[in-house]
């Protein structure tokens, strides 16, 4: 067997972390194993539009973030790797944690397997609250794909809840080659609630942030895409829209009940019908129900 680590950051605590291993998996090839804590961004992932947002708080199994679906909006509630090539191996496991805040009972969310690049979708296993996990609780989950021995296959988690306020964090995903002498099959373990917490709040104060604040996007100017960041300090319903100069609405980018915590959003130059913007300077304006912020971000195409 040949072992080849790569650190993309140069960091013991990076957040997207590579592992190509020969002679596994059942078929003699290899497979490059994935593994993303989202501490420095989305790592192999990509953002499947307005219901999902990468998260920091006390909802995060390790360390500060993880990426939170919500709603059951399509591919606006999913998460979605990048094409990877598992044409040797036969199976893989994918092993992750999640918490889940305020779904309703018999509201799920699935994990999705693709052999042809995103063109086609297979649900692969779902948890569903009430038969599998209940709220407040950190859970762990392993699950067997087999591949089809693709070269342009993709995984996706995809939320199918009823709301904006219906929650599920993903965190700590390892997608890697499954044994060669074993067939991992899918399992489901409970982990607790959030240390020091009650079932119902689960708050790390440490971790709330004391002030509403809306940073500025980076990066600024861009092309095609940026990403803005916003913290919030108490439960409220917040709006994120652009406009333009003469204050016409261009896209509204989060508009729901949130949590305290940390959260970014991308916005990749497209207004709500889907077409392209122009270059140009452009308004961003956070609103809660009890603050107003305006910033300005600069698209050059």
């Amino acid at each position: 067997m040949t072992l080849t680590v790569t650190d993309n950051d140069g960091a013991t605590d990076s957040d997207q972390a590579t592992v190509t291993v020969n002679a596994v998996g059942g078929g003699g090839g290899s497979f490059t194993t994935l593994f993303d804590d989202f501490e420095s961004g989305w790592g192999n992932w990509n953002d499947g539009g307005s219901d999902c947002a990468r998260y920091s708080g006390s909802r995060s199994y390790g360390g500060s973030y993880s990426i939170r679906i919500r709603d059951n909006s399509g591919t606006a509630s999913s998460m979605t790797t990048d094409a990877f090539d598992a044409s040797g191996v036969s199976s893989i496991d994918v092993e992750f944690f999640f918490y889940s805040y305020s779904m309703e009972n018999g509201e799920d969310f699935w994990l999705q397997y693709s052999s042809n690049g995103g063109s086609t979708w297979t649900t692969v296993a779902s948890w569903a609250r009430g038969t599998h996990f209940n709220n407040n609780t950190f859970y762990t989950a392993t699950v067997s794909i087999n591949t089809g021995n693709s070269s342009n296959a993709k995984v996706r988690f995809r939320c199918d809840a009823s709301a904006n306020a219906d929650h599920i964090y993903i965190d700590d995903v390892t997608i890697r080659a499954s044994a060669g002498a074993r067939l991992a099959g899918n399992s489901l373990v409970e982990l607790g609630s959030i240390p020091g917490s009650d079932a119902l709040a689960g708050i790390d104060e440490i971790a709330v942030p004391q002030n509403v604040t809306l940073g500025q996007n980076y990066p600024n100017p861009f092309n095609p895409r940026t990403s803005i960041p916003y913290e919030i300090s108490t439960d409220t319903h917040v709006t994120l829209n652009i406009y333009d100069l003469s204050g016409r609405l261009v896209r509204s980018l989060v508009d729901e009940y949130l949590a305290p915590g940390k959260y970014s959003v991308n916005w990749n130059g497209v207004d709500n019908k889907g077409q392209s913007v122009e270059s140009g300077v452009y308004i961003y304006h956070l609103t809660t129900n009890e603050h107003s912020i305006t910033r300005t971000m600069t698209l050059l195409k």
